[in-house]
Order: structure tokens, then sequence, then C-alpha cells
């Protein structure tokens, strides 16, 4: 049996939707107190969620009710078809019920003790499957229909990926390459000691099913609401104007409402439950928002080329990435969600009549006039919540419960009702006045404003919250607002901490009030509303003169202020950008003069004029992409910078701008050297020709280098930098070694040295570093030998060694490894495995060990129960 014959691919099963995680099928006397008893223990010790049936009869009913909804109410389906499987009405029942959920559940089979063809074709191998069915059809107690649905049903069950025992009975987790088979007799005598010895063969299967499980369950879905209150009513209406039954074209349908209404979490509501029934999706988010940046719209359709056709490719221009999606997508079975279009151009983007027949395009959007650019079958209007709804779920927020408290109805109810159903301003509200229960006036004052709206205005309901900020409170919520939604919320907090704002407590309350939230990949997000309000506070500064705000990130505004040298100290933050970033963009930067209270200054591509000039002193946050110069002007203030980003990427054929920056500062001839910095990135700057003298004063906390080609070595003075806690010199060709400082680099969690390719050795102080916990050598191919030191870095988690082609040897203490989680050794050809390796695998779980074409990939959930000590 080939080995992947009957792996399953983890699908995209969203679990809210469903009562139980798992249902299992099976017959009791052949596997009730073997393989269910241990599968169902680890699946519930991985709190999974298990329906099995304690009170099975094997008497030939036809399936019941109960078990027939708890089919129905499984996201997984396991049936697992042993010798006598099909001797039971009962169970044939239950795959046939299960072949009708196939469209909306995840069917994962399992095969104890049977071979698959034996339970697709009964009929042509005359085993134990036939003899059931012709017992079936003898006793004539079962109409030749319903047995005909049930050998359909094994058929087409058994056809689907899954698993079977003869897969880890006949197998051994490893392979070893023919060419280099020399100590094969020895290693396969210590594997089958040590793996079978260890792990029976169903205990192997059910770890693979566990993590089949887990990954099922921990696949990426769409967070819709924490309180989806109205919400199931309008998912029940749009499926049913989907007409998911109907398969022999694509459909698009557009939902249209009011910003705040809810129509994106209506679309993820939609996308967790339907994706499932479709051989691909993809969620397009903020469409609107996105097209702004530059490259946006190219982004996007690069995004929907990995989600739906599993393709990475570049995509030059919109043309081309049109031209993709129409060769891509013409044949797959699509869930596409375009969130907040605003303009036809971005539908124009997407191609939606070029989707496989059966697609479903669901495209939200404030402008119905948009829809008909795509001409959608049906348009969906989204209305506010009925009163009822909206009392609910203003509770929530403003009680922490359902209803109101018996003091608040009346108010409540009032400000429910002047709120037009709209939940982000019930959310807002409620969580605006959740700690204002000591007196009325708050309460009164937010009913008030909401009843001089003699329309939806959704700003003024949203800016009562905004206004009880503190003053601290309103710089961070507008510098999101502006310039850092969708960015990492490490680096602007490093900022905002340099400003001296209370960064944290103002985060907490920021997020309290729901106007901004810190996603699970710690990108601060906020709703297209709030970020709207925020900036037009920003643009209210002055309506008619923008070189007077505290803020510019409309490339029309910079260039207006730059090029009219309109500048004045108003001006805190600068963000300056190009569609295309293959063309440099020339600026007269004297009006920079002017602008001494800069903070943020961004450049994109430009190329400066007037660079005599100096830098505000107040500024902190320096980011100039691509950067023109040489050096820094050593008559710039760089004092007081603590975030210093003069990043690249690798420039297109044709593009106008060239690589110049050879050095940062000159530590002789610069006046005022950076002495605060706490980040410092100049990534793909192939003529830096060497890193400066850093400051005795350590602050420095991340440092990257990727992709500077030049740099032959790092300064000693490296080592004085203890509080660096990331170091990243991935594709550093030319470094030949490390200082021996690194040592000193106590806190340092991420070390990189991927693709390093002059690299021989590391230093052996390289074992001081007891905070490491990743460390990455990837394609280092001239590293020769690890330091014994190596064993010594204790919190270490994951070590890369993959493609280090003269690596022969390992250290002989592997275990000395406690913390090791992750091991990748792909495309290494060791001479001699140590034994302390299987140590490394055998004895903790959550281990992954990655050998690639010399082994195998071993994975073991961290769930799943411990295996016996090593021995």
């Amino acid at each position: 049996m080939d080995f992947t014959s009957f792996r399953p691919s983890p699908s995209k099963v969203h679990f809210s939707a469903y009562k139980y995680h798992v249902f299992l099928s099976f017959r009791g006397p052949d596997v009730r107190k073997s393989l269910v008893d241990h599968l169902f223990e680890a699946l519930t010790t991985s709190g999974i969620h298990v329906f099995l049936d304690t009170e099975r009869l094997e008497k030939g009913e036809i399936i019941g009710l109960s078990l027939e909804k708890a089919i129905e109410s499984s996201a997984i389906l396991i049936p697992i078809f042993s010798r006598t499987y099909a001797d039971s009405v009962w169970c044939l029942e239950e795959v046939r019920q299960m072949w009708k959920c196939r469209s909306t559940q995840l069917i994962i089979p399992l095969f104890y003790d049977v071979d698959p063809s034996d339970v697709r074709y009964p009929q042509k191998h005359n085993g134990r499957y036939a003899e059931a069915f012709n017992r079936h059809y003898s006793k004539g107690r079962y109409d030749t229909h319903i047995i005909g649905e049930w050998k359909d049903a094994l058929q087409h069950v058994s056809s689907l990926s899954g698993w079977s025992l003869q897969l880890f009975s006949g197998y051994c987790f490893f392979f070893i390459s023919v060419k280099r088979s020399r100590d094969f007799l020895e290693l396969f005598r210590h594997l089958t000691i040590t793996v079978f010895g260890i792990c029976r063969y169903e205990g192997k299967l059910v770890k693979r099913v566990v993590l089949d499980v887990i990954a099922s369950i921990n696949c990426v879905s769409r967070h819709v609401a924490k309180h989806p209150v109205g919400i199931t009513h309008h998912v029940s209406k749009v499926k049913d104007m989907l007409d998911l039954d109907l398969n022999d074209r694509a459909i698009t349908l557009g939902i249209w409402g009011i910003g705040g209404i809810g129509k994106t979490t209506l679309a993820k509501a939609l996308f967790n439950q339907l994706s499932i029934c479709f051989e691909a999706s993809s969620f397009l988010s903020d469409v609107r928002s996105s097209a702004q940046q530059p490259g946006g719209l190219v982004q996007l359709q690069k995004q929907l080329l990995k989600d739906l056709a599993k393709v990475d490719i570049p995509v030059n221009d919109i043309d081309h990435g049109k031209s993709l999606i129409q060769f891509h997508l013409g044949s797959l079975r699509s869930l596409v969600i375009l969130d907040d279009i605003d303009h036809r151009r971005q539908l124009d983007s997407f191609m939606l009549d070029c989707y496989g027949p059966g697609s479903r395009v669901i495209v939200t959007t404030r402008d119905k006039h948009v829809l008909n650019a795509c001409q959608p079958q049906n348009i969906y209007k989204l209305e506010g919540l009925q009163v009822d709804e909206a009392l609910e779920l203003f509770s929530w927020h403003a009680f922490l419960k359902p209803h109101p408290d018996d003091p608040y109805q009346d108010l409540s109810r009032k400000i429910v009702m002047a709120s037009h159903g709209v939940p982000l301003t019930l959310e807002v509200l409620g969580a605006e006045l959740y700690d204002k229960k000591n007196g009325d006036n708050c309460w009164i004052e937010a009913l008030s404003v909401l009843q001089k709206m003699t329309h939806p205005n959704i700003f003024e309901p949203l800016k009562i919250s905004y206004d009880s900020l503190r003053p601290c409170e309103r710089e961070i919520f507008l510098d999101i607002a502006c310039i850092f939604i969708g960015q990492d919320i490490e680096e602007p907090t490093i900022f905002w901490a340099e400003l001296g704002l209370d960064v944290y407590i103002a985060l907490e309350n920021l997020q309290s009030k729901l106007l901004i939230r810190i996603g699970d990949d710690n990108k601060v997000l906020m709703h297209d509303l709030m970020r709207d309000m925020g900036r037009a506070i920003v643009a209210a500064e002055s309506h008619d003169h923008p070189g007077k705000r505290s803020r510019l990130w409309k490339q029309e505004d910079v260039h207006k202020v730059i090029d009219g040298e309109w500048g004045t100290k108003s001006v805190k933050y600068l963000l300056h950008t190009l569609e295309d970033e293959d063309e440099g963009d020339r600026l007269n930067t004297k009006s920079l003069a002017s602008m001494n209270g800069l903070r943020y200054l961004c450049f994109s591509n430009t190329i400066m004029d007037g660079c005599t000039i100096n830098l505000s002193p107040n500024l902190k946050w320096l980011k100039w992409k691509r950067c023109s110069l040489e050096r820094m002007p050593p008559h710039w203030n760089l004092e007081h910078l603590a975030i210093l980003d003069l990043s690249s990427r690798s420039i297109s054929h044709g593009s106008n701008l060239q690589y110049s920056l050879k050095e940062l500062w000159n530590d002789r001839s610069h006046r005022k050297m950076p002495r605060n910095l706490k980040i410092l990135r100049a990534n793909w700057c192939p003529n830096l020709q060497r890193i400066p003298t850093f400051w005795r004063q350590p602050s420095l906390l991340k440092l990257d280098l990727t992709g500077c080609s030049m740099i032959t070595e790092l300064p000693d003075s490296l080592g004085f930098q203890v509080q660096l806690n990331y170091l990243e010199l991935a594709c550093c060709s030319r470094l030949e070694k490390l200082p021996d400082c690194i040592g000193n680099l106590l806190e340092l969690k991420h070390l990189g040295l991927s693709e390093c390719s002059s690299l021989k050795a590391l230093p052996d102080s390289i074992g001081f570093l007891e905070a490491l916990t990743h460390l990455n050598l990837f394609h280092c191919h001239k590293l020769e030998r690890l330091p014994g030191s190596i064993t010594e870095l204790t919190s270490l988690e994951k070590l890369v060694l993959s493609s280090c082609s003269k690596l022969n040897k390992l250290p002989d203490t592997l275990e000395d490894l406690e913390s090791l989680r992750e091991l990748e050794l792909n495309h290494v050809f060791l001479n001699d495995l140590p034994y302390s390796i299987w140590y490394v695998i055998f004895t903790e779980t959550g281990r992954t060990v990655k050998l690639s074409s010399y082994f195998a990939c071993l994975c073991w959930s961290s769930q799943t129960a411990a295996l016996p000590q090593f021995e």
C-alpha cells in the first residue's frame, strides 16, 4: 500500500456550528475494547468533544433519530471499518447518514484489520463484507434499494482520504536513503527495538488521527463576534439566496448596508459555515483600505491565488494578477468573500466572472451602485437589529449580561431605540457606559447625543467614547487610525514609550472601549469606521492647510506640503509612500526644516533634494525604504532615535532605483550618533559594508541585517548590547564568523543565520546564551561542526540545521537540550547519528524531528498521552 494512499489533509471545519467535534461509528465486538477506547481517551484528553454511543443496540434496528441528530451535530465523522462492520445494519445506516452529510462535514475513514478494497468493492473480493451483504439480501428484511444505498455509501466513504492500520504495521516511521545504506542493518535493528518496542501499531494510528483532528480544529477561521446577537437569521437568509445545491454555474451575491451595521460580521459567519462546502476558500478583508496602499490590490490578488490555487507566485501588476486568476481559478469550486468594496476597479481586479462552476462570491459594500459592476444574482440589504436584539447586545457590553440592571431598564431601552439598531454603536456605547453607573449624567448625555441625530450618523455616538479618553490615549488612538493599522504592535509600543506615554494602560483602555483590537498575530486592528472617525478628527485640525495638521498620511497632502514648503511645527507624523515601489520619487525636503516637531518620518523610495537641512531633534522613528544616500549626513541629529529602519527589498529589472547605502553613520565624523536606539533594521542593503560601533549604553533590543551581503564581521561593541533579544543575519553571505562577545547577549532569544554561506563555525561562547529559543542555521553549507557548548542552550526550542551539507556529526549529548521541540535536519547526511537523538524523539511529546529524504518526518502532538520514559 502506498504510504500516502489514505492520508487526510486537514479540512476547514468550523466548530462553532456543531455540538460535537467528532462522531465515532464502529462495530463494538471488533474494536470497542481496543482502538475505540484508546482513540476516545486520546481525543477527550486533547479537549475534543466526542460523541460515543454507549448504549448501542446490535439487533438490526434502523438508526434512531437521536443518533441521526448526533451525526448531523458533529463536525468530523469517523467510521472505523473493521472485519464485521458490515454485519451490523446499525453501522451501515450510520455510514449512509454520514454520506448524506458529506457537503458540510469532514469524514475521515479508518480501516482496522480490513483492506480498504474489501470495503470499497465487496463483491469483487468475496470477503467478509460480501458475505455480510449476501446475508442481508437473503434475509429479505430490508428493501433492496436501502441495501444498495448502504453499498454506495460504503464505496464512497471508503474512497475518501483516511488511515489504514496496515500503514503503521507494514512500515516503520523512518526511511533510509538507498544511496546511504552502509549502516542500514545496524540502524534498522536499532529502530526496530526502539520504535516497535515503545509504540503498538494502534497507538501510532491513534496519534495520527488525533493530529488530524487537532489540525482541523486549529485551522484558520474568522472570529465573528464575542456576542453574535441576531446573526443567525441573517446567515440563514443569505444561505437560501446562495442556492448552494446549484453547481452548474458560479453565483455572486452582494451584502449592502450602512457602516457599522454588521456586514463584515455576517460575512465572517458565512465564511466559517460555508468554506467546508468548497474545494477552496478565501476571505479578503477590508479591500477598500488595502486598495489605498501602494500595491495593495496586487497583494490582495496574490493572497487570493495563494488561498484558492495554493500557488505563491509573483504578481507584477494588476493586469498580470487578473491573467493569473483567470488561468488558475477557472476550474475550482471556490468560496470568495470580498469585504468592504467601494470602487468598481477593485471588483475588476478579482475577475468575478472567471471562477469555476458551483463557486460563490460574496461582496460587502456600503455603496449599492458598486454592486452594479458585478451584476450579482441577489443583493441582501442588511438592516439594523430588532429592538430586543439591540437591547441584548447593548446589555452584554454595558452590564456583561443579556439584559440591563433594573434601574437602567428605561434608559437602556431609550438608548437602544435611538441607536437605529447599529451594532457598532451599541457595542461602543455599551463599553463606554459599563463603568459609569454611579449616576445618570453620562447615560443622559449619551442619550441626548443620539436623539439629536436626524439620521444614523455613526460618528457622533463613537465620538462620545473618544472624548472620554485621556490625552495620551487620544494620541495613541489617532496614531493607530492614521499610521499603524495592521502593524505589529511591538514597535509602536516602543515608540510610544519613548514619547513618555502610558502605553500599556492606554492600550488596555482602548481595547476595553472596543476602539481597537489586538489580534492573535499581535497586529493592531481597528474597525474602518473608527479609522475614518480618527482621520476625520485629524483633518478637522485644519481643513484648508494640511501643513498645520498633526499627521500627514494622504499622499496628495504630503506632496502638497513638501512641494509647497507648507510644513509647520504642528506636523508630528509624515508618511510618504509610492504606488509603484520600483519608481523613485524626488522630493524637495527643505520644508522638513520647518517641521521641527516631527516624531515619526517615513519615506519610501525617496530621492531627497536639500539634505543639508537638519532633522527634527524630536524625531524618534525614522523609516526610509531604499535609502538614496550613501550614509546618514554627519549633521543629522540621530541622538534621540529609538527606531531606525533603512530596509529595502530586491529591485525589479528596469527600476530606476539603486542600492546606495554603504554606511549607517561614521563613528568619527557624525556629531550626534544614536545613543538610545532600540531597533535597527537594514534589511537587503547589499552595499552596506560595515556596522558602526555601538554606543556602550545598552539599549538595542532588535538588530536585523538580513541580506547585507557585503558585511564580513560584526563589531565587538555588539557585546555591550546586553538587552538585545533578536539578531537576524540571514543571507549575510560573506559573514565568516560571529564575535566571541556574542556570549554576552544573555537576553538573546532569536539568532537567525540562515544562508550565511561563508560561516564555518560558531564560537564556543554561544553556550552562554541561556535565553536563546530559536537558532536557524539553514543552508550554512560551509558549517562543518557545532560547538559542544551548544548543548548548554537549555532554553532552545527550535534548531534548524537543514541543508548544512558539510555538517557530518551532531553533539553526543542532545538530551541536554531539555526545551527542544523542533529539530530540522532536512538534506543533512550525517556519518553517524548519536543515540541521544532517539532520546530527543521519544521522551517528550510535542517534539518535531524533520529528517526529510534521509529519514521521514516524525510529529507527535503535545496533546497526546505521554510516551514511556526512554531507556
